[in-house]
């Protein structure tokens, strides 16, 4: 379970930064 909520962090982690990154070229 703790293998799921750690890569479950990681890709709500890289979502957040390609939404910031598609912000910061607008």
């Amino acid at each position: 379970m703790d293998s799921y909520t750690l890569r479950l962090d990681q890709y709500i982690f890289v979502t957040i930064l390609l939404f910031f990154g598609v912000v910061g070229q607008l």
